[in-house]
């Protein structure tokens, strides 16, 4: 079942013009809350990283903790952030850290028009701004491994590459 329509949009105040709400990532990959929103202006925010995400067909129907509440990502997304976590909690090949990471899904209120459209006219300087743009394309395929891919495999895994 679909339970996007359950969303707890509370986790999201109205932005400021020129601002935008990073990620900020939860270094303790034990905890259930996998980051907090912050809000930002767009001119003066930290060092972030911009993540490409594939929205597909499948079901926004993971639970995920932000800001102490409750919002529904597709199953792929939610891996991808558990892998921010991960790199986050431990020295990893990116640099600078994975502590601020902007995800259009979560950093825009996808419930509230007016503000989707006025991020959509930010997006060019979010993606632009950020360190680097982070591809995530879903979790390793059990049909894909040590070069026997059955299937397309997946190009740029975060923590693997960078573009």
């Amino acid at each position: 079942m679909d339970t996007a329509g359950r969303e707890d949009t509370r986790a999201y105040r109205p932005l400021l013009f020129d601002s935008i709400r990073l990620l900020h990532i939860n270094s303790d990959v034990l905890s259930p809350e996998p980051g907090w929103l912050e809000e930002v202006r767009l001119n003066e925010a930290p060092p972030y990283y911009s993540i490409s995400h594939c929205w597909g067909n499948q079901n926004q129907n993971t639970a995920i903790q932000i800001s102490n509440h409750t919002l529904h990502v597709a199953p792929d997304l939610a891996v991808g952030i558990q892998r921010l976590q991960e790199l986050a909690a431990k020295d990893s090949e990116i640099h600078p850290p994975t502590e601020y990471i902007w995800i259009d899904k979560i950093c825009i209120n996808q419930k509230d028009t007016q503000e989707l459209s006025s991020q959509v006219h930010l997006m060019g300087r979010i993606y632009s701004q950020a360190v680097r743009t982070l591809i995530w394309l879903g979790p390793e395929s059990p049909m894909c491994k040590e070069g026997q891919c059955r299937e397309p495999p997946h190009l740029i895994h975060l923590g693997v590459h960078q573009v």
